[in-house]
């Protein structure tokens, strides 16, 4: 097979001739992490020359752009054979190399791989990679993953955290100025003219925190599950059908804290598929109060026919969080780290600019945030209600009205 020799710096070559399960290259910009990518896959031609493999880029954009590109550069026969229209690479043995985007995480499935590389995740859905896993499972694949950090998501929690005490995964990090082709005055500028989170993220590769994020969860925040005795346990809904449908599953704890402990996600399920899902929920964990969106009164009023208990929602956005603001810096907000849309989404859920110039009254950026919307419809309605643990931010109730 036709292909192009390339020289790789020393980062390069850590990373792709790593025998680990998981490789990532998380680097700044044009530091050679795509080109890297490429001639791990024409390793993976020669070496696994029985097996299919995947190529998945963070959108449609990102592979006609840069991924594909990079590609067909280093292993300029496969362009030859790539069928666009189907999203396949097929090679005159009969091997296929299946040509995927994140931004349909539904595509990453239905086929076998024995290995796949994967470009900019820090841009995927959590489900993307969930799913990638999914296709090399059977075959005990290679994952080689190259990218830029977008934020601190799951790419950060579920793999360079890993990758600190994980031996199934390896992050190999470096900065732009390491690419001996990358401009050293560009480097300076950038770093002169760039705020520095900024900076950072680009041009050295290190997870930086959105800028305007709403909540600010911390490490102290996210915990590993366990079982405990809980005095109610209480669930937030919020529609959807294009846009996903979420539940948020809340047990609030006899010491007055909220653990985060289940969740659903789902986009394309019927009214009648989520009261079902709200039924096992129910049953599961000992829901007691359903909190839906109150802009669907019909779907609500199925899940009341259908047995679930259902109250009404205050829809106070701003006032919501503050709600959940003021419990997370009390401490009395926690998430399992296995609700992965959750963290997910509470990565995200940001203003719109820089949080500290913002006008106070605006609203955060709606996108991404229909789980953080079903918390907040479960919380802030429930802890105004009589007898619930008071947040200090609140006047105390008053014991004849419950208000």
């Amino acid at each position: 097979m036709l292909e192009i020799n390339v020289k790789l710096f020393d980062k390069q070559k850590e990373a792709f001739y790593a025998t680990n399960k998981f490789v990532a290259c998380i680097s700044g910009i044009q530091s050679g992490k795509t080109l890297t990518g490429a001639c791990w896959v024409q390793k993976q031609l020669k070496e696994r020359p029985n097996e299919n493999g995947v190529i998945i880029a963070s959108d449609y954009k990102m592979l006609d752009q840069a991924t594909l590109p990079k590609l067909f550069e280093v292993n300029p026969i496969l362009k030859k054979y790539y069928k666009q229209q189907r999203s396949i690479i097929e090679l005159p043995d009969g091997r296929y190399i299946y040509i995927r985007s994140a931004e349909r995480p539904e595509s990453v499935e239905g086929f076998t791989a024995g290995w796949a590389w994967g470009d900019e995740p820090g841009k995927w859905k959590v489900d993307a990679w969930i799913n990638l896993q999914a296709r090399v499972a059977i075959k005990q694949g290679q994952i080689f993953l190259t990218g830029t950090p977008d934020y601190m998501n799951w790419l950060y929690f579920d793999f360079y955290e890993k990758a600190q005490t994980d031996d199934d995964f390896l992050v190999v990090q470096w900065k732009s100025i390491e690419n001996p082709y990358f401009s050293q005055e560009e480097y300076d500028r950038a770093k002169r003219t760039l705020p520095t989170k900024i900076f950072k993220k680009r041009y050295e590769g290190t997870f930086e925190r959105m800028e305007g994020v709403v909540y600010n969860l911390t490490h102290e925040h996210i915990i590993s599950p366990f079982e405990f005795e809980f005095k109610d346990c209480i669930a937030g809904v919020d529609f959807g059908w294009t846009n996903p449908s979420t539940i948020s599953v809340i047990k609030m704890s006899h010491d007055g804290v909220f653990y985060i402990i289940d969740e659903v996600y789902k986009t394309g399920i019927t009214n009648e598929e989520l009261i079902e899902k709200c039924s096992v929920l129910r049953d599961e964990h000992k829901i007691t109060k359903f909190y839906p969106d109150n802009a669907e009164p019909d779907r609500i009023e199925e899940m009341r026919r259908a047995g679930l208990n259902v109250r009404e929602v205050k829809k106070d956005i701003l006032a919501g969080i503050s709600d959940i603001q003021a419990l997370i810096q009390q401490h009395k907000l926690k998430v399992f780290n296995t609700c992965k849309y959750h963290l997910e989404e509470f990565n995200t859920y940001h203003f719109e600019g820089d949080i500290e110039n913002r006008n106070q009254k605006e609203k955060p950026v709606p996108f991404n945030d229909h789980l953080m919307d079903a918390l907040r419809y479960a919380l802030t309605t429930f802890v105004y209600t009589p007898a619930r643990p008071k947040v200090n931010r609140y006047r105390p109730l008053n014991k004849r009205t419950g208000y």
